[in-house]
């Protein structure tokens, strides 16, 4: 039982390494906060006319890039890793482990969740990033 359950977890994280190759294109990122219990309003990380692309490649680097509305843009990139339902990102700024809440040939969807206190208050924070394939 416990081999049939390491195999099926295998087969998962590799499916999701395999689709994740690719270039995908953010079309909504929304950030959520909840402070002292209180949920806040959530916001877009996406104004019109922004645009995120991200790049994965398959010797498990990657590269971001962020175009303004305005046209300019900025680039990143890191590395990256599938174990199972969790994707994991690294780059300058550091490491951040997404959920992988789905993925298909054209769509994915990711969370990242953290929660912690900070001046006497406690807060999780979540981002929701819906993807399509570009």
């Amino acid at each position: 039982m416990a081999a049939m359950f390491a195999t099926a977890m295998f087969s998962c994280s590799k499916d999701a390494e395999d689709l994740i190759i690719g270039t995908w294109e953010e079309t909504e990122a929304t950030y959520n906060q909840t402070i002292n219990g209180e949920a806040q309003d959530p916001i877009s990380m996406l104004e019109p006319g922004e645009t995120v692309t991200i790049t994965f490649k398959d010797d498990h680097t990657f590269t971001s890039v962020y175009h303004s509305n305005e046209g300019d843009g900025d680039e990143d990139g890191g590395s990256w890793s599938v174990d199972g339902d969790k994707l994991t990102m690294t780059d300058g700024f550091g490491t951040m482990i997404y959920h992988i809440d789905n993925i298909d040939k054209k769509s994915m969807s990711l969370t990242y969740s953290e929660s912690g206190e900070e001046d006497g208050q406690t807060y999780t924070t979540t981002i929701v990033m819906k993807m399509k394939r570009v």
